[in-house]
């Protein structure tokens, strides 16, 4: 239901073989598609909550979702409409990946 109401085409027979790595791989790029798909209608905190769940639900790496958002905050918007992509205030952009990056591990500690 999640992905029809975001428009995003799926292989329903994929979630029924969790254990297979080539399926948990697909699985995880559904899951960057969502947060792509969700991030401006929902807004980050909550499409990254929405992406979570999904990760966990199927078990995918915890920083799937935070990857994603990052990866989606940090790229230039396709249509630069100001009304629907977060991304065309390059202030908020970036203080909402710089929020996001806290979730992420730290590489030298």
């Amino acid at each position: 239901k999640i992905f029809s109401s975001y428009d995003l085409s799926f292989d329903p027979s994929v979630f029924s073989q969790s254990s297979d790595p080539a399926a948990k791989e697909t699985m995880q790029n559904y899951c960057e598609q969502l947060v792509w798909k969700a991030a401006n209608s929902l807004g980050p905190k909550s499409v990254l909550k929405l992406a979570r769940k999904f990760a966990s639900t199927f078990g995918l790496d915890k920083y799937c979702p935070v990857s994603a958002l990052v990866k989606f905050l940090l790229s230039f918007p396709v249509t630069p409409d100001t009304n629907y992509d977060i991304r065309c205030n390059v202030i908020i952009a970036e203080e909402e990946a710089r929020s996001v990056l806290l979730c992420m591990p730290i590489l030298n500690q």
